[in-house]
């Protein structure tokens, strides 16, 4: 039968401490340099912690709407995964310096299995954001065209452009000279969604035209020239750019890509500006201008060609100053746990040859449950307020 070997690490003089002078067994030179080591490491996720709370303080609309895309689910069992591991960790400590190395080896199994699961779990929600896009993109089916109107006559769209010297009118595939008696084959309806708004599409290719709103005195489309219904303000009309959300599920050879979630119309520039930054806006945002735009309630697939895509983001470090601070402090947070790993694999070797450190398990497990108390903070910060 093996023996179980202890190495207690320091061990004081072998002499009766002094009653006068004497203050007990000096601490162990180890476990001062353990505290002083987490110390130095309390006053480093202070300041990150710190930052990142400013941070949020600057920006709280951003921070909540994009922290809303997080997988609380997830993050909920890595809480409970390191909950457990701090447990075992300690009963691994416990039969340590009992001698009992069957035991420890156990428990130290139990808290490497808890890490690499923790580690297993932000793999899957790192993937999850590396496929996660924001994309804009020309659409080959439509542009839309909403209009806010308090009227009950049907109404219709023409979209027109500027010739040389004539004006032009758009009758649904091509741009051709305007024809008064003709205007009724270039009309588009605009149907009523019930909530004061009416709605139509355009080819994309005639998005950033000129597009008038006009009133019919029958059920049929009966342009009379120069009797705008409503003022332009209440007028949008798309961009024939569409701005999508959601998850890649496929690409081929030639960057085309396969992706499920929401798009929305991008909207048109507003005095010389983009209306949105697609590092800025959320899933949430597109979700509900998807809804507002008649796209759907419910996301649903789409094939974007390479040539049709102005622009993609991931959801990634680069996306906003949000990703920037979740994938740092949960990378940060990573590479610690990796370190315990080592450690915890270090000392399960050295158990199940019969040898045990007794000190060293101590100064391992206060090192981990710290690791444990950084979560417990950086849990609540990034996926619940």
């Amino acid at each position: 039968m093996s023996e179980t070997i202890l190495d207690h690490g320091y061990i004081p003089e072998e002499h009766a401490p002094d009653p006068v002078i004497s203050h007990g067994d000096p601490t162990p030179p180890g476990k001062i340099g353990i505290w002083l080591f987490l110390s130095s490491e309390i006053m480093f996720f202070v300041a990150i912690l710190g930052t990142y709370v400013i941070l949020r303080a600057g920006s709280p609309g951003l921070f909540e709407k994009h922290a809303a895309v997080l997988s609380k689910a997830w993050a909920g069992t890595n809480t409970l995964v390191l909950i457990l591991s701090s447990l075992t960790m300690a009963l691994a400590v416990d039969a340590s310096q009992k001698g009992k190395a069957k035991r420890a080896s156990a428990f130290i199994a139990a808290t490497l299995m808890c890490a690499l699961a923790f580690l297993g779990i932000k793999t899957i929600e790192y993937g999850d954001k590396a496929h996660h896009h924001t994309i804009i993109a020309r659409a080959n089916d439509a542009a839309p065209i909403v209009v806010r109107a308090s009227t009950t006559a049907p109404l219709y769209a023409i979209v027109t452009r500027r010739g040389k010297d004539q004006l032009e009118a758009f009758n649904g595939s091509a741009f051709e000279p305007r024809k008064n008696s003709k205007w009724a084959t270039y009309a588009v309806p605009l149907k009523s969604r019930g909530d004061g708004t009416f709605a139509a599409t355009i080819p994309a290719d005639a998005a950033g035209y000129d597009v008038g709103v006009y009133e019919s005195a029958s059920a049929e489309p009966k342009p009379r020239d120069k009797q705008l219904a409503l003022d332009p303000k209440d007028l949008t009309v798309g961009t024939g750019m569409w701005v999508y959300d959601g998850h890649v599920r496929g690409e081929d050879k030639d960057g085309n890509l396969t992706l499920r979630g929401y798009r929305m119309p991008m909207r048109a520039t507003e005095n010389g500006g983009a209306a949105f930054d697609i590092h800025l806006i959320s899933e949430s945002d597109i979700e509900e201008g998807a809804k507002a735009a008649g796209e759907g309630e419910k996301p649903r697939d789409f094939n974007i060609a390479a040539s049709q895509v102005s622009d993609s983001i991931a959801y990634g470090p680069a996306k906003n100053i949000f990703y920037a601070s979740y994938f740092t402090l949960t990378g940060i947070h990573g590479l610690h746990v990796v370190g315990g790993i080592i450690a915890l694999l270090f000392l399960l070797v050295q158990s199940m040859r019969g040898k045990l450190f007794p000190a060293h398990t101590e100064y391992v497990g206060l090192y981990w449950h710290f690791v444990d108390l950084v979560w417990i903070f950086l849990f609540p910060l990034l996926y619940l307020i």
